[in-house]
């Protein structure tokens, strides 16, 4: 009965279908899959629809289809099947390239008595969670192609440099995040990991450019309320990276220059079956390149390269296997000017940062009889950073050195089954277990002291997890739980619990409460004096209450939350608490005796991309706070207090002499309040040489942050190709931003140091 329905709609439907244009057009292909088992789903609808054209197909029995001789454009691509909630997704189709999508479909509940097919946004993410499709974010302005820089479009994540991709979501730290690709942890996969920070040293979670570039990414899964149990060792979000996988059908091309980098990517099938594929991308820095013909960029020389890759094949009916990676180099060099050059005390030093960062690994999944699916993979991956600097000394200024070296390799492997044992009931079940090998050297000459501090550690984590999912009439619970131990002998146990439930057919109210737990950073835990006492997990309970309403083409997402930290590891003076800590590494002794807690609410609006154009807007109001020894609670670095964001676009369409024209104007602002600074004593910092603070950590809040961003797109769908110019600039006013105060040895006084200005970015792209 099911096929038939299926069937008279599918011919209903094609009697409606709009005219094509031969010349300009292009091909959609996919999968629909069952969310949790991961199989296909035979007969669903696929059904597209764009302004004033429309197409459907049904899936075969992998619940696989192919839309043919879809005219280039944008369009709302919907799924639908009996048992199953609907599912959509923003489509843009181009010729110059097919158009692959994936669907995961939601069993309902209850079966209904007919196919309802409705144009309308879905929520079938997990709350508090982000699902990024690549196009998304390269349409949207001053991202650079970078799915964690478009995160701070969205209320509670915010930026904490411009230079760079770190972000604090909800007042926790940047170190608190973690990075997966293809479902498996790695190491911070960015160029560039100093810039934009205090001490010029790396950070642990971000950089300047992010290695995968756009032309490797499908989506991008960010989750920073409801927690899933197959995610741990975190504190504040999980960034779940997904490569896409590479035509099957026939070869294509991607060819990208910018002042971020040239791009060159090629996919296509391997054999002559359909049945395996690749995906690759080189790309080498745009002002390196003209760096080495002698165009002179300014004081600093910034180099970076690297290659990806995604090769996928099916094993079987059921099955497919794939082999992914990449790797990079970065280098940063600052060469001393003339001492009659100087003007501030960076001048006088020779600094060269290198970068080398790689991740290699496989993925399995397998979809099994009975509803159930399983999957297991293994990657390695690894980071090595150096920094070295050396002023020139005179005799007012006497020679500093700075030495610092880390090196991370992590093995992250898993197994996982999933399935369903009803259409009420579904499980998860899994482990994932690492291997971490640490060295971390640091050797610095200052005025007033000298510090050689390092170590190396190996260490196992092992987590085996559970999620129980129970879905019955308008309620839904899912309830697991994630135990770690690590061979540090330090173990956890994070419970996670989410209840939604429906209140109307465009409303639900959920409510999320359990643990996270961390291990901390190598440059707090393998600090000689920190080395024993410090290796415990960082824990951190939650509780949100969330409310989401769809109608039309919105949706709206609100989120109360509360989070506490209890046994941080806080210096004896009160001046530090790991819950601050960002780069480099920690030389005050600590002892786990701190708490912390955060506090808000966030509002956000969100309008696809239909008729033309889309809006994104949100806000936040929040407070990050830590007490020490003493107990007095004070504010964190990331206590910004409030955040107030808007994105939007708008594209016009126009069919000229055979060819498709788009011109697209996108603006962002972002209204932020300060990040929090230490005030500085600015006699003893004379005195010693260096920046030295007074007690009262946190104290300063600085000037709010407001920022204009902007993007003009012109694209052209030709024949055989798309040609693509777009303008991106990010701070189009020039707004100077506080970033943060130092003691400026040279000057002989505090000075502000400001965020980046108007940087404006040229893009030329074409896929063919």
């Amino acid at each position: 009965m099911k096929g038939k329905l299926l069937v008279v709609l599918l011919v209903l439907l094609s009697g409606a279908l709009s005219s094509y244009s031969q010349s300009l057009t292009s091909s959609i292909t996919g999968v629909v899959r069952d969310n949790v088992s991961r199989k296909g789903v035979e007969g669903a609808l696929v059904y597209l629809a764009g302004k004033g054209d429309t197409l459907s197909v049904v899936t075969d029995a992998q619940g696989r289809f192919v839309l043919n001789n879809v005219s280039a454009g944008r369009y709302i691509c919907s799924v639908h099947s009996l048992g199953y909630e609907s599912d959509i997704q923003e489509t843009l189709v181009i010729t110059g390239k097919t158009t692959i999508v994936e669907f995961a479909l939601q069993e309902k509940v209850t079966e209904l008595e007919a196919l309802t097919i409705q144009a309308r946004p879905t929520n079938n993410t997990e709350p508090g969670s982000i699902s990024l499709p690549i196009e998304k974010v390269m349409r949207m302005p001053a991202n650079f192609f970078d799915p964690v820089r478009m995160l701070s479009s969205y209320p509670g994540v915010v930026a904490t440099n411009d230079q760079a991709n770190n972000i604090a979501v909800k007042g926790n730290s940047p170190t608190g995040l973690l990075w997966r690709l293809n479902g498996m942890d790695i190491v911070n996969p960015n160029h560039l990991a100093n810039a934009g920070t205090f001490n010029d040293k790396p950070t642990a979670n971000g950089g300047g450019v992010n290695i995968l570039s756009a032309q490797m990414l499908d989506r991008t899964d960010f989750y920073a309320g409801t927690m899933p149990a197959r995610y741990g060792n975190l504190t504040s979000a999980a960034l779940d990276m997904t490569l896409r996988t590479g035509n099957a059908a026939k070869r294509e091309y991607t060819a990208q220059a910018s002042l971020i980098g040239l791009d060159f990517a090629a996919e296509g099938p391997i054999g002559k079956n359909n049945n395996a594929s690749y995906l690759a991308n080189y790309r080498y820095s745009t002002v390196g390149l003209l760096s080495k013909m002698g165009v002179n960029f300014g004081d600093e020389k910034i180099d970076f390269q690297d290659f990806s890759f995604n090769v996928n094949t099916k094993t079987g009916e059921r099955g497919s296997l794939s082999f992914f990676g990449f790797g990079g180099i970065s280098n940063n060099v600052f060469n001393a000017k003339d001492s009659s050059e100087w003007k501030v005390d960076k001048d006088r030093f020779t600094i060269k940062y290198s970068n080398k960062t790689y991740a290699i690994g496989t993925r399995f999944d397998l979809a099994l009889k009975k509803s159930f699916g399983f999957s297991t993979g293994v990657t390695i991956s690894g980071n090595d950073q150096t920094r070295n600097a050396e002023s020139i000394a005179t005799d007012d200024l006497p020679l500093q050195r700075s030495d610092y070296m880390s090196k991370r390799t992590l093995v992250s492997a898993f197994a996982a089954l999933t399935g369903k044992w009803s259409s009420k009931i579904s499980s998860e079940i899994g482990v994932m277990i690492n291997q971490y090998d640490d060295e971390l050297r640091s050797n610095e000459l200052l005025p007033a002291q000298t510090i050689d501090v390092g170590g190396s550690a190996e260490s196992t984590l092992i987590q085996p997890y559970a999620q129980v999912g129970l879905r019955t009439g308008n309620f839904t619970a899912s309830i697991g739980g994630r135990y770690m131990y690590s061979t540090f002998n330090a173990t956890a146990f994070d419970p996670r619990v989410n209840l939604q439930y429906q209140l109307a057919p465009t409303s639900s109210l959920s409510l999320t409460f359990g643990q996270m737990s961390q291990m901390l950073a190598p440059g707090v835990y393998l600090m000689p004096q920190n080395s024993v006492g410090l290796r415990d997990f960082l824990k951190r309970k939650f509780v949100e209450l969330g409310h989401m309403v769809q109608f039309d083409n919105w949706k709206i997402n609100s989120s109360l939350f509360y989070h506490y930290y209890d046994k941080v590891p806080v210096s004896m003076n009160n001046n530090f608490s790991v819950l601050n800590y960002v780069e480099g590494i920690v030389t005050e002794s600590l002892t786990p005796v701190g708490t912390g807690s955060n506090k808000g609410l966030t509002v956000q609006a969100e309008r696809s991309f239909v008729s033309g154009f889309y809006i994104l807007t949100g806000a936040s109001i929040y407070n990050s706070m830590y007490t020490a020894e003493d107990g007095v609670e004070r504010p964190t670095k990331f206590d910004g207090r409030y955040s107030l964001m808007i994105t939007g676009g708008r594209e016009w369409n126009k069919e000229v002499k055979g060819n498709k024209r788009s011109f697209g104007v996108h603006g962002r602002m972002l209204y932020m309040g300060g990040q929090r600074d230490t005030p500085i004593d600015e006699d003893l910092s004379r005195g010693l040489g260096t920046t030295t603070y007074f007690s009262n950590t946190n104290s300063i809040s600085l000037n709010d942050y407001l920022r204009f961003d902007l993007r003009l797109s012109w694209r052209k769908d030709k024949k055989n190709y798309t040609r693509t110019i777009a303008l991106d600039v990010q701070n189009v006013a020039g707004i100077k931003n506080q970033a943060y105060m130092y003691y400026d040895a040279f000057q002989g006084k505090v000075v502000t140091q400001y965020q980046v200005g108007f940087i404006p970015v040229l893009v030329y792209r074409i896929d063919f």
